[in-house]
């Protein structure tokens, strides 16, 4: 079993003790904001769109646990066009807090990121004020996709589908056309990561789909930021390297 099948697993028994104990109203205090339509504003101005993640840790380690939420968007607000936030308590250290905060100091999109497997977890991205959330491909049956993509667009959230394999990638932006199409340079089964890879996928399905396209993890320099938009990606984003520090200004193009 995988690392990211271990997470899953627990997360599905976190999900329901979280369903007993934790409540929610289905209310949200903040109006909505399109990560499509932020995504859009930099492509007009010729520029990639960058989402700053703030993750905190990974399976892999500890990224950075001194870098406050208030901290981080002061330091790249002005930059990008959205906020992810990880909000997986244990392997990642993520708080459901830590993205009310970032949203309320922000006023830009945020992007729910989680391991969702329940509709529940939708109602409590809506309620948090999320505008975005994350569904990943590889750890959902079609049925269970389909479901949660729905349940999400009904609450006019927005949805970004994520995949690491050319052919789930087509078939993502055949089916669901409203989705925002993620490709994940990492393995999720082995965390190897290749931009390289994920690249050429966005090559490859660019011309035949109209999704926005997300490159996600491992960038970490221009050079990668220049890789990215040639290859067709309108956004990327970016954590580990904008948590331990790295200056998104220099990365922008």
């Amino acid at each position: 079993m995988s690392i990211v099948d271990t997470i899953v697993k627990y997360r599905r028994k976190l999900v329901e003790f979280e369903k007993k104990y934790l409540r929610i109203n289905n209310q949200r205090t903040s109006p909505l904001i399109s990560l499509r339509d932020s995504i859009t504003s930099s492509n007009r101005i010729g520029r990639i769109g960058v989402i700053a993640e703030y993750k905190r840790a990974s399976p892999k380690g500890i990224i950075s646990l001194e870098l406050k939420p208030e901290e981080y968007v002061c330091r790249v607000r002005n930059y990008v066009c959205g906020f992810s936030v990880l909000t997986e308590p244990f392997w990642f250290l993520g708080n459901y807090t830590y993205l009310v905060l970032i949203k309320e100091l922000s006023n830009l999109p945020i992007l729910f990121k989680d391991f969702i497997i329940d509709t529940w977890q939708v109602d409590l991205a809506y309620t948090l004020g999320a505008d975005a959330i994350l569904l990943i491909s590889e750890l959902l049956s079609n049925r269970e996709l389909e479901n949660l993509y729905e349940y999400a667009l009904n609450k006019d959230l927005e949805v970004v589908i994520e995949t690491n394999s050319k052919e789930k990638a087509i078939e993502i932006a055949n089916t669901y056309d409203k989705a925002l199409l993620g490709v994940n340079a990492r393995n999720l089964k082995t965390l190897q990561v290749s931009i390289e890879k994920a690249i050429n996928i966005i090559r490859e399905v660019r011309n035949s789909v109209e999704n926005l396209i997300i490159l996600e993890s491992g960038i970490s320099s221009k050079e990668h930021m220049i890789y990215a938009k040639e290859g067709g990606a309108n956004a990327v984003l970016i954590g580990t390297s904008l948590m331990r520090g790295m200056n998104v200004l220099d990365m922008i193009i």
